[in-house]
């Protein structure tokens, strides 16, 4: 009984600090680790600027037509091609060989 009590406690305690404010708990991080103290934050930032870039749902659309078809190809086949779009292969691209090589993951499958 006592460890379980012991263990909740414990637990209670991280989750008061976890909602604790930043601007709280970041002078208790530093002094516990003074190393943190080297990545200050960015002088000139504005975090309401920021902008979070995400898939729109056009492309969410089109990538789930495109599994959906390679999920159909492996079930009729047994294997399945996924074209993944226009990606220099880092080789060729470093000897200047190939700037838009077409890459397509080809894929067997068992099956059972």
């Amino acid at each position: 009984m006592y460890e379980m009590m012991k263990i909740g406690l414990q637990l209670m305690i991280n989750i008061m600090v976890a909602f604790l404010p930043l601007r709280v708990t970041e002078p208790l991080m530093v002094a516990l680790n003074p190393a943190m103290g080297a990545r200050r934050r960015v002088a000139g930032y504005d975090p309401a600027g920021y902008r979070q870039i995400d898939w729109n749902e056009m492309e969410t659309k089109q990538k789930t037509v495109l599994l959906k078809k390679a999920r159909d190809e492996r079930r009729r086949t047994g294997t399945f091609n996924l074209d993944v779009g226009e990606r220099p292969n880092p080789a060729q691209e470093s000897a200047g060989l190939a700037l838009n090589a077409k890459q397509t993951v080809a894929v067997a499958t068992q099956t059972d």
